[in-house]
């Protein structure tokens, strides 16, 4: 709309080099995670510093605000406190979060048990797109896509999507996400963040689609002009991708990350 966005999920990127700093209001100003590595959750001291009615504050950490370097960041607003007790709107162990009914997404906080599990997320929309991340260790990061329930990509990883018990081979609904026994989101006593998204006709879209091996490749239909666009071939060994419009380009022009 027309008002400023304060936002709960910021991430940034040095252009050049250096890794993908992911930061959130739920776990707190300068505490991060790279979602290009297996690290647990740090803090960096000259990181962001601020979440602001109409932006966000940073100092002047390296990977964050380098001098004439070029950096990019892409951020989210949830903004909606979510606090369940564990049994409570059938999640049986306890969530926190902030979350946005109406764009979709939702940043969800839990801890572990190492055993199957329900978590409620009350997006009251079924999330297509959930990428996890234990904070307290130095596992793999979790990625759950909408087609399919028994298969995991890595985030920080080039991986094609691999068999796992991550879900308990169930799909979210649009009150709950199934967690199975593994380390990656459900590790015991442990701490994770899950990033959530669900469709929202002319706002955002989480789909899959069969590569033609083209150079005018496919066209692919989400209903709106995208702003942001991050890809992975899952059958095989690729990088993520991430395009967006603010950087150099359109079409073959445009910078991927």
């Amino acid at each position: 709309g027309n008002s400023d966005l304060q936002p709960d999920f910021v991430w940034l990127k040095q252009r050049d080099s250096r890794d993908h700093f992911l930061f959130n209001s739920v776990s707190g100003i300068r505490k991060y995670v790279a979602s290009n590595t297996n690290a647990a959750e740090d803090t960096l001291a000259d990181g962001l510093k601020s979440f602001d009615s109409d932006g966000f504050t940073i100092d002047d950490g390296v990977g964050i605000n380098e001098n004439n370097d070029p950096h990019v960041s892409w951020n989210w607003k949830a903004g909606t406190a979510l606090n369940n007790s564990a049994g409570a709107n059938g999640g049986s162990i306890a969530t926190t979060g902030s979350i946005n009914t109406t764009s979709g997404f939702g940043i969800v906080k839990y801890e572990g048990s190492g055993a199957d599990a329900t978590i409620y997320h009350g997006l009251g929309k079924i999330p297509r797109l959930i990428i996890t991340k234990n904070i307290d260790q130095t596992f793999h990061w979790s990625v759950y896509t909408f087609n399919s329930n028994t298969k995991i990509l890595r985030l920080n990883g080039t991986n094609a999507e691999a068999t796992e018990t991550a879900f308990q081979s169930t799909h979210p609904t649009a009150t709950v996400q199934s967690l199975g026994d593994h380390n990656q989101n459900n590790g015991d006593g442990d701490t994770h963040i899950s990033y959530m998204f669900c469709d929202v006709p002319g706002y955002q879209k989480i789909g899959s689609y069969i590569g033609n091996g083209n150079a005018d490749g496919n066209f692919i239909y989400l209903g709106f002009k995208p702003a942001f666009i991050l890809l992975k071939g899952t059958a095989n060994t690729e990088n993520w991708s991430v395009y967006d419009n603010k950087r150099l380009g359109y079409n073959v022009d445009n910078n991927v990350i």
